[in-house]
């Protein structure tokens, strides 16, 4: 890792580019040698007494709850992409409980799947239409019952929507990308974002290590 400032960046956001997660954005900055000299993908610059590494690193900037709430009453970022289905096509390639989850803002009962519990290394996407949504390094255990993660991997990945449903007002998630229902959003998570992504288990499938 080349730069880790959790203070303003995202925390993926220091992953080297040998992540190959092409969705961020990618700059470049001047750093000492002894915090880049272990990067293979580094150049030395600049005159040998005072030797610097132009190092390539990924800049996100962290969500936060004031930022959400701003994107659920103004509106959301535009998706990298969109893709839109009738109920019925999304009714045959869905199981019954995905389908009522993702597509009919439904609830899985809680503690019900095992990957509330299960933090492998590995990426998690919209079982509806495969858009990446979250990584396991941004998964905590928050003993709600439903996995819960910090960031999404990207900021217009996720859109905000207010639900005033059950006499409360809440942040509910949906995909960006094909309006899945996923969950709920509230800023009772850990440092540095507090928030916590709560999340249906049936709305997210776990991709394959490389």
């Amino acid at each position: 890792m080349c730069i880790r400032d959790s203070s303003i960046l995202h925390p993926l956001s220091a992953k080297h580019l040998r992540e190959k997660r092409s969705f961020y954005i990618t700059a470049t900055r001047s750093l000492p040698l002894d915090l880049a000299a272990a990067c293979p993908y580094c150049a030395p610059t600049g005159p040998a007494e005072r030797v610097w590494l132009t190092c390539h690193y990924e800049v996100v900037a962290m969500l936060t709850w004031n930022e959400i709430c701003r994107l659920a009453n103004e509106g959301n970022p535009e998706p990298d992409t969109r893709l839109q289905r009738s109920n019925e096509e999304w009714a045959a390639l869905l199981t019954p409980e995905q389908y009522h989850v993702t597509r009919q803002a439904g609830t899985e009962r809680a503690f019900s799947n095992e990957m509330c519990s299960r933090f492998e290394p590995g990426d998690y996407a919209c079982v509806c239409c495969g858009t990446l949504l979250f990584d396991s390094e941004q998964k905590f255990e928050s003993g709600s019952g439903w996995p819960s993660f910090t960031q999404p991997v990207k900021a217009n990945v996720i859109a905000y929507h207010n639900d005033h449903g059950f006499g409360r007002t809440r942040i509910e998630t949906t995909c960006n990308t094909c309006d899945a229902h996923l969950g709920h959003v509230f800023p009772d998570g850990p440092p540095p974002s507090g928030l916590r992504y709560c999340m249906n288990a049936v709305a997210l499938r776990k991709l394959a290590q490389p």
